[in-house]
């Protein structure tokens, strides 16, 4: 009778003491996984703070070079319209305006280090909102085509519009302007470039008038219309990333 009792204690004892290093293994997974998961809350939390700087440091300048993109499209359209109204004449005589609406093919540079990086180093699937990261894919394609389209400005306006130009004007004047006239530096937000001379002022400019400059003038403008829509989109999903991300770090 008492051995009977003795092993019952032991199994007793055993049980518990099993239970015991369960409840203690349990525990420690459970531990170890809420520390996982505040890590993994941590690190998203500092991936979307990295993107929202970039978003909201880079939405002044694409403010910027939208309305200048606008300012190109308006006068390359009004260039190729004056163009079109004397055709025949063997000159035209063009606001100097105009003359710097078509020159120059500026390039939108944003600060996407922290989602460039994401994305080379697989962190951007941190994000656990489906919608964010929908948006942020959308906004690396916008930018690819606004950089495509921008880039295919530059080009028909260096290798093709420019030469023409230069048989009838003198650009040296006008490029001396253009950078006063987009507004400052490209590269730095719109800031003027201290000491840069705004080189001398000419009211209107006489261009001679042929078909391969009413063509160029077309095609830089079909571009330059891209490169506006792409940036009003690319404008658009910065508001709308910048609003996720936002909703995301609030309390």
């Amino acid at each position: 009778m008492g051995e009977s009792r003795s092993a019952g204690i032991q199994w007793r004892r055993l049980l518990a003491e099993s239970l015991a290093i369960i409840f203690s293994i349990l525990l420690a997974f459970s531990i170890d996984a809420w520390w996982d998961g505040r890590q993994e809350r941590s690190r998203e939390r500092d991936l979307l703070a990295g993107l929202l700087a970039d978003f909201r440091n880079s939405r002044s300048g694409l403010e910027g070079r939208l309305v200048l993109a606008r300012r190109m499209a308006a006068g390359t359209a009004g260039f190729l319209d004056l163009v079109g109204a004397h055709e025949g004449m063997a000159t035209l005589t063009v606001p100097d305006s105009l003359v710097l609406a078509v020159l120059g093919g500026p390039t939108y540079e944003p600060a996407t280090n922290t989602l460039d990086a994401a994305v080379a180093s697989g962190e951007i699937e941190r994000l656990t909102n489906g919608e964010l990261r929908a948006e942020l894919a959308y906004w690396r394609r916008t930018l690819a085509d606004t950089r495509e389209d921008e880039l295919e400005v530059r080009r028909i306006t260096d290798e093709q519009l420019v030469p023409v130009l230069a048989r009838s004007l003198d650009l040296s004047t006008y490029y001396a302007r253009l950078l006063s006239w987009s507004g400052g530096d490209p590269d730095a937000s719109g800031r003027l470039i201290a000491g840069r001379a705004s080189g001398p002022a000419t009211a209107v400019a006489r261009v001679t008038v042929t078909t391969e400059l009413s063509g160029l003038l077309a095609l830089r403008g079909f571009y330059v219309d891209f490169a506006a829509a792409d940036l009003e989109d690319l404008l658009a999903s910065l508001d709308r990333a910048t609003e996720l991300i936002e909703g995301q770090l609030s309390p």
